[in-house]
């Protein structure tokens, strides 16, 4: 079905956009395209917005409860418009528009029908982060056509002592195929930073020769390497009943292994729900900072930057501590707590385009399921605020709300701003170039 087959309505008159911290509205007409929804203020004196355009997809749910003539639209990026109309028809006609207009199919989507005004910018490759890669490691083609693990980048780095064979069998061994690859290697020491999925140890203590002797290969000096499973201590052991787990400390007797203590996604999904009704309900609150605090969404926030602190610490020492992240699938956490390390030791990374090639190498090469985490459906049990949280720990950083010693040394070490960061959670959500739409392409 084509979607300008559910357009029920297409415009509709003397439409109020109401707020919700006063008494003022704002009357216009309200249109409804293939992609759009546009309200255009007839009074040209308002201090709004004349025209005020919003993508069909940033719509997170629709509210409306008959005989109400009133449509709440609460939006991706937590913002919500109140439209109150004349009849109850109109309710309903543009409801049953806007219900699956924002919910296309992928095939479906503005981003197939967007033409840039520049060519966006394109970092897939490895030349822009390893400029001089050392002859302990290569970039194999062992995942081309995506055999061996359909969320990896068909190019990967890997210690050069490790042939392609091997990392077969090491993957049958690794969650969803994900064997260990190098994310970074930090400039001041060589210390390698790696991430991968959950050993399938299982209840049976199973444990892969292959992969302990890959990890051994990516230590530096006589120094023990660290591993930071994100998760608490009593998830990894209920994964172990069911087949996953963690590295055996008797089996890697040369890594350390460290629980990093991070919820699981359900929990942070939870916490952002109560974040959004706090959000939505900002002006009318008078508590509204111990509200904030009871969604539990700051908690969320503290935790990953202490497990980010830990790598950090272990990395940048003088002689450089190899750490390896996973959490379940390593398509969790372990993807905020790898890109926030090395935005935090590479100064590149602080840069616009340095900030788009982590991004692009750390979530969209790296296989986070965008389309599955960021789905519209408010029941989605797949659903996942994690690239949100990592958004946040970000911003976190660049205005040291919880870090201070940061910003307040190296004020100008970040070369993009609030703007930034909004953009790029927005089109992580709704965006007209599409990269994070579809699981895989």
């Amino acid at each position: 079905m084509e979607l300008v087959e559910h357009i029920r309505i297409t415009r509709v008159n003397a439409v109020k956009l109401l707020r919700r911290d006063s008494s003022i509205s704002i009357e216009g007409s309200l249109s409804i395209d293939v992609f759009f929804l546009i309200f255009s203020a007839q009074n040209r004196n308002s201090q709004e917005a004349d025209v005020i355009t919003l993508l069909h997809t940033s719509i997170y749910y629709i509210e409306h409860k008959p005989p109400s003539l009133t449509v709440s639209l609460y939006l991706k990026d937590f913002r919500t418009f109140d439209f109150e109309f004349q009849q109850l028809e109109q309710c309903q006609a543009v409801v049953a528009s806007l219900q699956p207009l924002s919910r296309p199919e992928v095939h479906q989507l503005y981003a197939f029908n967007y033409t840039p005004r520049q060519k966006p910018l394109t970092c897939s490759d490895y030349s822009g982060w390893l400029h001089a890669l050392p002859e302990s490691w290569r970039v194999t083609t062992v995942n081309r056509d995506f055999k061996i693990c359909d969320s990896y980048p068909e190019e990967v780095v890997v210690p050069r002592n490790v042939s392609d064979d091997t990392l077969k069998k090491i993957a049958v061994f690794r969650q969803s195929g994900r064997f260990p690859v190098l994310c970074c290697l930090h400039r001041k020491n060589q210390g390698a930073l790696l991430r991968s999925g959950q050993p399938l140890r299982g209840s049976g203590q199973k444990y892969s020769t292959d992969d302990i002797k890959m990890l051994n290969m990516c230590l530096t000096g006589n120094r023990r390497g660290q591993v930071l499973d994100v998760r608490s201590q009593s998830t990894a052991y209920h994964h172990t009943n069911k087949g996953g787990g963690t590295e055996l400390p008797e089996r890697y007797p040369q890594w350390k292994l460290v629980y990093g203590d991070m919820d699981l996604p359900t929990g942070i999904m939870t916490s952002l729900e109560k974040l959004m009704t706090v959000c939505s309900d900002y002006a009318s609150s008078s508590n509204w900072f111990e509200k904030l605090e009871s969604t539990g969404w700051l908690s969320h926030v503290h935790k990953l930057m202490c497990a980010v602190q830990l790598v950090v610490q272990w990395i940048d020492t003088d002689d450089g501590t190899s750490v390896l992240v996973h959490g379940a699938s390593g398509q969790d956490a372990t993807l905020a707590v790898t890109s926030l390390a090395q935005l935090l030791l590479d100064p590149q990374s602080r840069t616009i385009e340095g900030f788009v090639r982590l991004i692009q190498r750390e979530w969209l090469d790296a296989g986070y399921p965008f389309s599955n985490f960021h789905g519209s459906d408010r029941n989605m049990k797949e659903r996942s605020p994690l690239f949100l949280l990592f958004i946040d720990v970000v911003w976190q950083i660049t205005h040291h709300s919880l870090l201070p010693q940061i910003t307040q040394q190296y004020p100008l070490s970040f070369e993009f701003n609030d703007m930034f960061l909004h953009k790029l959670f927005t089109h992580s959500h709704f965006s007209p170039y599409g990269e994070s739409h579809p699981q895989s392409i």
